[in-house]
């Protein structure tokens, strides 16, 4: 048995927020950021890689575990503006009025100073422990596949995954490259890692996928095996602990309110006025923006039916529907495809 990271280094119980890329995370992580007594950190592990794999198995946890304590006990204190300052900013209860204000000014400088140094701090940041009832949100589209591990180390952490339609995170992929967001080399497609990572494991096995079957497919069939095989291994490494949750971003597009009450209730938060108008702001307008939280749910959660042809469709649903994680996705349709 792995050691667990303690109390004095973990400082409060954390909840994690893990999903692929393009899933929905920023979303749901800001939806979690407007509760008052919250403390966001928004991708740390992207700013701060982590050393150790991005697909470690359960038996290896413990060679993971002196690198988590310190990543951990440092989140907290890590004043990047890309980890510490992610717009939009909330009012919260551990925080005065004025250093709240102090915040979004420090935010604002930050932002700008960044320009000329990327390393430059967010200033009155709260990084103290002084609240013993604040709540660490990490969100991650980095550590996905170490899920289980950290579940494992962590103790006290609860942990949901956040689960897109695979033809909504392919679409968003393909829209992003379309639009210079990223490179090729981030659509994955091309990223073997993983499957390196599962041959001789019972998932590899479950697939019995080949580097000669893999080449032979199209872009979003390799960017379809790639969603079976991250989010089943973390579904497989977790599901057992009794601190995990998957939700499907779907579902809460389709009903934000119950979707976070949801959550919030796993987490052991309770449901605020914040975030029920954050809830209605976020939902209810559309700026338009690649990487906006401000979006028409519902559209945004069917968007990949206008930008995938059937074929495409057709390609990777025959992949998703082979696996137990993809199962629902199956049978799952938009809500105007419903039958009153």
């Amino acid at each position: 048995m792995p050691d667990r990271i303690d109390a004095s280094a973990s400082a409060e119980d954390y909840i994690l927020l893990f999903g692929m890329p393009r899933s929905g995370t920023t979303w749901i992580g800001k939806l979690f950021d407007s509760h008052p007594d919250v403390l966001y950190r928004h991708e740390p592990d992207t700013w701060r890689p982590l050393s150790f794999s991005r697909y470690p198995g359960l038996a290896d946890a413990q060679d993971c575990c002196d690198e988590l304590r310190s990543f951990v006990a440092a989140m907290p204190r890590m004043n990047s503006v890309r980890v510490a300052g992610k717009k939009p900013l909330f009012p919260k209860s551990y925080m005065s009025g004025l250093r709240s204000k102090s915040l979004s000014a420090a935010v604002e400088l930050a932002r700008l100073g960044s320009r000329v140094y990327a390393e430059f701090p967010v200033w009155f940041h709260p990084s103290t422990n002084a609240d013993r009832e604040r709540r660490i949100v990490w969100k991650s589209i980095e550590s996905l596949g170490r899920m289980g591990v950290v579940l494992a180390l962590c103790e006290d952490a609860r942990a949901i995954q956040i689960l897109r339609h695979p033809c909504g995170y392919i679409a968003s992929v393909k829209r992003g490259l379309a639009s210079h967001r990223f490179t090729y080399q981030d659509s994955g497609s091309d990223d073997y890692g993983i499957f390196t990572a599962v041959e001789n494991t019972p998932l590899g096995q479950r697939y019995n996928l080949s580097r000669e079957y893999l080449r032979s497919l199209t872009n979003e069939e390799r960017m379809a095996w790639r969603w079976v095989l991250i989010n089943e291994k973390a579904w497989d490494d977790s599901q057992h602990s009794g601190r995990y949750l998957c939700v499907h971003y779907e579902d809460i597009c389709a009903d934000p309110l119950s979707g976070i009450q949801s959550m919030f209730s796993f987490a052991g938060l309770e449901m605020n006025d914040q975030t029920r108008s954050f809830i209605g702001q976020s939902t209810h307008s559309d700026q338009g923006s690649y990487y906006s939280v401000f979006k028409d749910a519902s559209r945004a959660a069917w968007r990949w039916r206008e930008e995938l042809d059937a074929e495409t469709v057709e390609r990777v649903m025959a992949i998703v529907g082979t696996s137990r994680i993809g199962a629902r996705y199956a049978t799952m349709v938009a809500p105007d495809e419903r039958v009153l």
